[in-house]
């Protein structure tokens, strides 16, 4: 299913690096952080969502199929291990179990206060 090779960085990365130039101002640093989630929650986000019980986020459509999610969820616990093996972030932070607000301001301090905003 998935068409790029080990240590590719992912498609929408290769998007944004290719964009900076034309449409990001030249002083404008841009920061990539992978947040990591582990197999079990990556299951149980696919269902989730598949079911309707988390938000819609580009990918396969929602389904109601548990073979096709237990399908999606097999393909997003791949990718994320073949992930783990590259270094194509400049930071990673562990998502599973933390509230947006804490994983935000996790972010932030391994970013050194990135982008310098006040909290």
């Amino acid at each position: 299913m998935r068409s790029r090779q080990l240590g590719d960085p992912p498609h929408d990365l290769v998007r944004y690096d290719g964009c900076r130039p034309g449409h990001v101002r030249a002083d404008t640093a841009l920061l990539i952080c992978r947040l990591r989630a582990d197999g079990a929650s990556l299951t149980e986000r696919v269902f989730r969502r598949g079911v309707g019980r988390d938000p819609v986020i580009p990918g396969p459509p929602p389904s109601r199929s548990k073979r096709r999610l237990a399908a999606q969820a097999a393909d997003a616990r791949c990718e994320a291990a073949e992930l783990d093996l590259t270094g194509f972030a400049d930071l990673c932070a562990d998502a599973a179990g933390r509230p947006v607000r804490e994983l935000a301001r996790l972010v932030r301090a391994r970013a050194g206060d990135w982008p310098g905003l006040d909290s």
